[in-house]
């Protein structure tokens, strides 16, 4: 049984069932940690160990993921994480401040070059570190604020800088690029507990020393105006800073239960990109968002191009995703080959685990959907079904091959 993949909500959506939230179940859902959440587009960035608000922002590498899934299933190969925590394949571990040299083995025990890294280094010099474009904005394929809240970790890494930009010509980004009663302007008490007002605005952030790459996050609420304008600046501007690829992070609601591993797809317009990392082709149809708008212009102008999207769980869709945010980092973190500290999000995702776990016990419906799940997913992972997507997946091949002479 296919799942929906169109960003939409299935089944109970946004978080909530026949009976609503019980209270323990929706409060820790909101708040994982009871605490107060970070809000991921304010002005201020967070550090690494610093609080987000009042709570430490931490990710963990929960185990290997796949960077594809076909239905609920499994993918064909797992990630080799690079992300410090409970994850199988994080060889090197201990904190790693801008300035400090990452530990690295011999250079006779160095491993070959990954499929990770032949992608990105497709375009660049030899000896040069790549530079990585980074796409998600908040609103269309942000289901629980799980792109945003994963960039905003990103951007507030040590070596973190703003890069300017005209944004299109916009005299007032608030004005001329957002449509104010989509986003609108927030309330915000300062360091300094002056009250003002915080306007939706596009952020470009360059971060360094992040493994053996470094990233160029585009990031913010998604502009309502001069979409076409926006993607070929912010692509000069990202070509000027020495970027030669990019990223699309993307999270929808889809039809998966939270005790099961959640699925990332991994695709690419690129046959070159999806030969390195065994990628699937585009095939979805229909409404873009601007992050969608940006990946295609990348990639007619020749860049290696990975779109990366994680499903959310759709009984919780409007609620924080923590263990989504995890799922999306530790795929960045693969492909881009990055190495990050994300151990203090593990105990968020685990804390969100649990209150799931609760709102299903709760409400019969979100429980009985949940067994549902579960059930559809595991037999998506027998051997007979894997061996149905092989034999699908053939069968496009010998559609899409010329005809032989």
């Amino acid at each position: 049984m296919q799942q929906h993949r169109d960003g939409q909500d299935h089944g109970v959506g946004q978080g909530h069932g026949g009976g609503g939230h019980p209270a323990q179940g929706r409060q820790a859902l909101q708040n994982p940690r009871g605490e107060q959440g970070h809000h991921a587009d304010g002005d201020e960035q967070p550090r690494r160990g610093q609080r987000h608000g009042n709570t430490r922002h931490r990710t963990q590498g929960e185990g290997s993921v796949e960077p594809r899934a076909r239905g609920s299933g499994r993918g064909r190969h797992g990630f080799k994480s690079k992300v410090w925590g409970k994850c199988p394949g994080a060889r090197y571990r201990g904190h790693m401040t801008r300035g400090q040299a990452q530990e690295q083995p011999p250079e006779q025990e160095r491993a070959p070059r990954s499929a990770a890294e032949a992608w990105m280094h497709r375009d660049t010099a030899p000896g040069e570190r790549p530079v990585v474009l980074l796409l998600g904005f908040g609103g269309w394929e942000d289901a629980g604020g799980t792109v945003t809240s994963a960039l905003a970790l990103l951007a507030g890494l040590p070596g973190t800088r703003k890069v300017e930009a005209t944004w299109a010509g916009a005299e007032n980004q608030a004005d001329d690029l957002h449509d104010l009663r989509v986003h609108r302007p927030t309330a915000v008490t300062g360091p300094d507990g002056v009250r003002r007002v915080r306007w939706p605005r596009l952020r470009l952030m360059r971060v360094d020393g992040v493994g053996e790459t470094e990233l160029l996050i585009a990031s913010g609420p998604e502009p309502s105006h001069h979409w076409a304008g926006l993607a070929a600046e912010l692509l000069a501007i990202a070509a000027s800073e020495g970027a030669t690829c990019a990223i699309k992070l993307a999270a929808t609601s889809q039809e998966v239960p939270h005790t099961r591993p959640l699925p990332v797809w991994c695709s690419s317009e690129d046959p070159t990109v999806r030969g390195h990392l065994d990628a699937d082709e585009p095939r979805r149809l229909g409404a873009l968002g601007f992050s969608d708008v940006v990946a295609h212009t990348a990639d007619a102008a020749g860049w290696p191009t990975l779109q990366l999207e994680v499903g959310v769980p759709s009984y919780v869709a409007g609620a924080p995703q923590p263990l989504a945010t995890l799922r999306l980092l530790d795929a960045v973190a693969t492909f881009a080959d990055l190495t990050l500290d994300v151990r203090d999000l593990e105990e968020d995702a685990a804390a969100w685990r649990l209150g799931a776990d609760r709102l299903a016990a709760a409400d019969a419906r979100i429980g009985a959907l949940v067994e549902s799940l579960e059930a559809r997913t595991d037999a998506a992972a027998l051997p007979e079904a894997r061996a149905e997507s092989i034999a699908r997946e053939f069968e496009r091949y010998l559609q899409r091959r010329p005809p032989v002479d």
